[in-house]
């Protein structure tokens, strides 16, 4: 199982690594330790994590100038095979909305543990440049005028919802964006931001209300206790949030607290509300305190489930002696 290529037909413009990367991916792969992946070979480091995932880069130039997201969920090549093409196809109606995101493309490769091991990867993007870097380092007002045009962008992908058979959802933090022609010093955001979405890997498509993507997939990194709770009281709840163009607004601003970020919530609220009154008065306005409340909410359950998931890791390598397929966040700053 070296690579896609025979299970998935990537269309242009979607990148191919080379025989000689993929070998090395695979290397990479068979001596994984989920533990420390930064001790692994070809001069990997890591670059980002989020709640659930963990990305990763190679010194070795073979595999250089790509951010590398593995993801070890499936059981079967059926499984993987839908999530890939899922990928495709929701990466290229991005574009088709308008969504600039980076070239990107994707590996199969028979993990560690003996089962198939999806790799996305990404081109990497220009020091200094995230939207999360840039909004703490300018003005206020560039701060705000970013964000007006990260809102303008969402507006084109949710604006039709009611409307369209296969709907789109993003996970709209500021984490996921990037300023390409921001220089990586630079206090001033430029005139017409070069703005590019980062978080493809999660395929958020809905045709006739149906999600397309088997987020159940997803509970398989969750401690086991928690795999039915989620499911049955919060696993709806998060999904439908990133299909309404006000939930994604609400988190993009309630994640500024997990960004020591918390002194542009208030010019962001206004912001929000004052483009929600100009393009859907329909909706209702945010306050501070839902804010605060939803982030405390959030942030409780994702503490939560770092917590048990370290408790599974013990119990499963070090008392039951098994095989821990997955690399843990590292610890997230609140």
């Amino acid at each position: 199982m070296a690579s896609g290529a025979d299970l998935i037909r990537r269309p242009d413009p979607w990148l191919e690594l080379e025989p000689a990367a993929v070998a090395a991916l695979q290397r990479f792969e068979e001596t994984l330790d989920v533990d420390a992946p930064a001790r692994g070979a070809h001069g990997a480091r890591v670059i980002g994590h989020g709640e659930v995932t963990t990305v990763i880069a190679f010194d070795d130039p073979l595999l250089a100038g790509y951010a590398y997201k593995r993801m070890a969920l499936f059981r079967t090549v059926e499984e993987l095979r839908h999530v890939a093409e899922l990928y495709l196809r929701y990466n290229g109606m991005l574009r088709a909305r308008g969504i600039c995101t980076p070239p990107c493309g994707h590996v199969v490769l028979r993990g560690f543990h003996g089962l198939p091991v999806l790799y996305l990867f990404q081109e990497l993007i220009p020091p200094g440049s995230l939207a999360t870097d840039i909004v703490r380092r300018v003005p206020e007002p560039d701060a705000c005028r970013l964000l007006r045009r990260i809102l303008a962008l969402e507006w084109e992908v949710y604006r039709d919802h009611g409307r369209e058979a296969v709907q789109l959802g993003i996970d709209g933090q500021l984490s996921n964006y990037a300023v390409l022609n921001m220089a990586q010093e630079s206090e001033t955001l430029p005139a017409e931001p070069d703005l590019t979405y980062l978080d493809t890997s999660t395929a958020m498509l809905r045709e006739n209300g149906r999600d397309l993507l088997d987020i159940e997939l997803f509970l398989r990194v969750m401690p086991a206790v928690l795999r039915a709770p989620v499911q049955w009281f919060f696993l709806r709840e998060t999904i439908n949030k990133y299909f309404s163009f006000r939930g994604i607004v609400l988190d993009l601003i309630a994640n500024l607290y997990k960004e020591q970020l918390a002194h542009r919530v208030a010019a962001f609220i206004s912001e929000a509300n004052a483009f929600f009154a100009a393009h859907a008065p329909e909706l209702q306005p945010l306050e501070v305190s839902e804010v605060q409340k939803y982030y405390r909410e959030d942030a409780f359950v994702w503490e939560l489930v770092s917590r048990l998931r370290n408790i599974e890791y013990f119990i499963s390598t070090r008392l039951l002696r098994r095989t821990y397929p997955h690399i843990r966040p590292g610890p997230v700053r609140r």
